[in-house]
């Protein structure tokens, strides 16, 4: 009878380190080994993703035994933390290079994100384990995520303070840069480093326009009153999925999403399980398989049937004589007013659909497409065609990270003080 075949063991992806008279010493080896874990670290996110990830597998990949593994890093999660930050400063010094070799803010801007593409092209495993795959992390991630965030922003409000035009608020600077940071992601995703290069001088416009912008109060305006919700929406997302009512007015497959946005919630999608969906829904493991393939097709759909009413709630808000720039103020204010109101959709879409990772970073990136369509109608731009997309995506980009940093904070019932900032940010933006 044959035997069961264990999987090969990856090979390494370094040559062994050379013994005898010319041999390191110890603090050496132990630093050519950290460098070779993070190498392997790379490859094997960019391979299965952070999750999927074994210490054995990284071992194998940088030719160290797992002794010596646990001698440098205590996790497999110190490990990544160790290879994102080292990647951080790495790029922070390409970014502080490209910017001090050009001269005033247009052409900073223009060569650093040059300096992105490029790297981006040449790396695009590592950046992507900065950029995508450190969502997939969990809350671990959030203050080193937070320190690169703010570090990029620190670089930028220096630029601009060079400027005659003056400075630019904190908030600004970083929705700039999480702005940027977006374009990185889908720049990865498509595999097109030479259209953000191209943009490049559409981007760097982009931003100067917010240093040249007239200074003084933003104007503020009164939070949207919220449209009624159609009636296939009545019932509460909040409202148990499993209970009276919902079994008299919901199917079950709309019970299932329901259940899943409140578990998620609750829980993180990480500890979501079938079972537990089933039982909160209050049906049963059968007849999920009958309305979805697994979990991940579960959680989508029921953030796509939130993300539509957060859409319409956002395009109700509009007068139907608004032109820009109330359209897009009065839009922004009905999106926030929006997110304020619906707890279960602003902690999907802002906090639990990026630690997917791709998948939900993907199904976030076409909802952000949707709003953009609503902020940028009637702006005095030219259409895509020959103002190129990426800018668009870079303001809602922007928006986004200002709004989820809020809502990471605990301020999500506060988030119409932000209305001012945000409202200039994308009447700037979509009037560069």
């Amino acid at each position: 009878m044959s035997q069961l075949q264990r999987p090969a063991r990856p090979a390494s992806l370094f040559p062994k380190l050379k013994s005898g008279p010319k041999a390191m010493n110890a603090e050496e080896v132990a630093a050519h080994q950290q460098a070779r874990l993070s190498g392997a670290m790379i490859a094997a996110v960019a391979r299965r993703g952070y999750p999927a990830t074994t210490v054995d597998e990284l071992g194998a990949l940088a030719g160290v035994s797992k002794r010596d593994f646990y001698r440098l890093f205590s996790s497999k999660q110190e490990c990544f933390f160790a290879t994102f930050e080292q990647l951080t400063d790495d790029f922070a010094g390409q970014v502080e290079r490209a910017a001090t070799a050009a001269v005033g803010l247009r052409d900073q801007a223009t060569a650093t994100i040059e300096a992105l593409a490029d790297v981006i092209e040449t790396a695009p495993g590592a950046v992507a384990l900065v950029l995508v795959d450190s969502l997939t992390v969990g809350e671990a991630a959030d203050d080193p995520r937070r320190r690169s965030q703010e570090r990029f922003a620190t670089l930028l409000q220096a630029a601009f303070a060079q400027m005659p035009e003056g400075e630019v608020s904190a908030l600004t600077a970083r929705a700039i840069v999480v702005g940027i940071r977006r374009l990185a992601y889908r720049t990865i995703r498509d595999r097109t480093p030479q259209r953000l290069r191209r943009a490049a001088p559409a981007l760097a416009d982009w931003i100067v326009a917010y240093a040249q912008a007239p200074s003084g109060p933003d104007r503020i305006m009164t939070p949207a009153v919220l449209p009624q919700r159609p009636p296939a929406s009545e019932l509460d997302w909040e409202e148990p999925p499993a209970g009276p009512i919902a079994r008299m007015e919901l199917s079950q497959r709309e019970r299932i999403m329901r259940a899943i946005a409140q578990l998620v919630c609750k829980d993180g999608y990480g500890k979501l399980t079938i079972p537990a969906i089933s039982a909160t829904a209050g049906t049963s493991n059968q007849t999920f398989y009958a309305e979805f393939g697994g979990k991940e097709e579960a959680f989508l759909a029921g953030f796509d049937a939130l993300a539509e009413e957060a859409l319409e709630a956002t395009r109700s808000g509009i007068d139907a004589g608004a032109t820009w720039p109330a359209r897009a103020e009065e839009a922004l204010a009905s999106y926030l007013a929006h997110l304020q109101s619906e707890r279960l959709f602003a902690e999907l879409a802002y906090l639990e659909l990026p630690a997917m990772g791709r998948a939900g970073l993907e199904r976030l990136d076409v909802f952000m497409d949707e709003l953009a369509g609503i902020f940028e109608a009637d702006a005095p731009v030219p259409k895509p065609s020959d103002r190129d997309e990426l800018v668009s995506a870079a303001i809602v980009g922007g928006v986004w990270g200002a709004i989820r940093q809020e809502i990471m904070s605990g301020k999500r019932t506060e988030l119409t003080a932000l209305q001012p900032a945000l409202i200039r940010f994308v009447s700037v933006g979509f009037g560069s």
